[in-house]
């Protein structure tokens, strides 16, 4: 959100009213906040892997999220940042009103979250396939399209319908995000750290 502000500022993306463009309004974070952590985290309950009980317990003073996690997720949360703000920049450039960039940019930002719940639940272990998540993330996916197509819900989202093209830039953006940060995840437990290790 503050880099988004600091795009709309040095862009000049002001509304009619001459105020900055936000990135996302309160519902549209909301919703993703909804959207994102509902079905994907009910899905993962059913989540699979063979071998997890066999490990030793982690010291009783070890911290939330070792240092891989915590790489994982800075990286991942810094690309997925820097995309949505490459979307807020260049899709006014191609003579779309601020009102559709930041549908694009709340579309992108759940579809893309949906997606890295893949890359999110590898670490140096890997969980079996997980059908129920495949359903979520699908079943997620459906409900971002219809709170676009249903003008009730795109009212309330702040007018959250955008064109074909636009949805295209969403998808692009989401894959893109989600296969880089497979490889942020690769990359970040390659080296098989264990639970007794920091």
């Amino acid at each position: 959100m503050a880099g988004g502000a600091v795009v709309a500022y040095s862009l000049n993306l002001r509304d009619e009213t001459g105020m900055l463009m936000l990135p996302l309004t309160a519902a549209q974070i909301l919703w993703i906040n909804l959207l994102t952590d509902g079905l994907p985290a009910l899905a993962l309950a059913f989540d699979r892997t063979p071998g997890v009980m066999r490990q030793k317990p982690r010291p009783a003073d070890s911290p939330l999220l070792d240092r891989a996690s915590v790489r994982f997720v800075v990286s991942v949360g810094i690309l997925k940042a820097l995309l949505a703000l490459g979307v807020l920049g260049l899709v006014p450039m191609f003579g779309y009103s601020l009102e559709v960039t930041r549908a694009a940019a709340f579309h992108f930002m759940a579809v893309g979250q949906l997606f890295l719940t893949y890359p999110s639940r590898h670490t140096w272990m890997r969980p079996l396939p997980n059908p129920y998540l495949h359903a979520a993330v699908v079943g997620g996916v459906v409900i971002q399209f219809a709170a676009a197509s249903l003008p009730a819900v795109s009212n309330l989202l702040g007018n959250a319908a955008i064109s074909v093209e636009l949805w295209a830039v969403v998808f692009v953006g989401a894959f893109v995000s989600w296969g880089s940060s497979e490889v942020i995840a690769r990359i970040v437990w390659r080296h098989g750290e264990g639970p007794g290790r920091r």
